[in-house]
């Protein structure tokens, strides 16, 4: 069984970060960093630390919407892929935003930037904002050959793909994550034999460790 927590970071995690924590998103700044600059993020981390990377927003938004492919969604997938290798990432984490429906349409559209961003040994993971309900989401998720992505405070478990990938934000009521918030995550993936929980708050690199203490007891 492999339970990892790990913060959502917009820099490579420094000595403190990696001597706790196996994992971690990043949340690339903008303007991203060159892929020079990503390796050297990279070979500051051991071997084992695992990566996942957040495709910036707007990623595969061309001039005529969201999904509409164009030379400057086609400049961004450049930087995307060259940004994987860099980081040497386990996954790289799609989030549509409520503009992207069910709609076949839609479903069509984003499978084809995500074949534009397809690479041998990273899993493609997707979340979905927006209208969407829980099991509808996770069948739609396996057909693109995607991990959905899921808050486990809100919904189960998807019980497909290869890994479980969380992630957690403060966000409206949830003003931080408390104990018995980071408890509730701890049992809602008891089961998993692999999964992966990135945490957005305040404190993210402290609950990330707390919840890692939580799931190595």
């Amino acid at each position: 069984m492999s339970r990892l927590a790990g913060a959502q970071v917009e820099r490579p995690p420094g000595k403190k970060y990696a001597s706790a924590l196996r994992f971690a998103e990043i949340r690339p700044p903008l303007p991203v960093p060159r892929a020079g600059t990503l390796q050297r993020w990279r070979e500051g981390l051991a071997d084992d630390f695992e990566l996942a990377l957040e495709a910036p927003m707007g990623a595969f938004r061309g001039d005529l919407g969201e999904l509409r492919i164009d030379e400057g969604v086609k400049e961004r997938v450049v930087w995307l892929r060259e940004a994987l290798g860099a980081l040497r990432a386990f996954a790289l984490v799609v989030r549509t935003s409520a503009e992207v429906t069910p709609s076949k349409r839609d479903r069509d559209r984003l499978a084809a930037c995500l074949d534009l961003v397809r690479v041998d040994g990273v899993q493609l993971v997707w979340e979905a904002r927006g209208m969407w309900e829980p099991d509808e989401f996770a069948t739609r998720a396996v057909e693109l050959g995607t991990v959905p992505a899921f808050d486990p405070l809100l919904t189960p478990a998807p019980l497909v793909g290869p890994f479980q990938y969380a992630r957690v934000r403060t966000v409206g009521q949830r003003a931080r994550i408390s104990e018995g918030l980071l408890y509730d995550i701890d049992q809602a993936l008891a089961g998993s034999e692999r999964a992966y929980v990135a945490i957005e708050s305040a404190q993210s690199f402290r609950r990330a460790t707390e919840l890692q203490a939580l799931f190595d007891a």
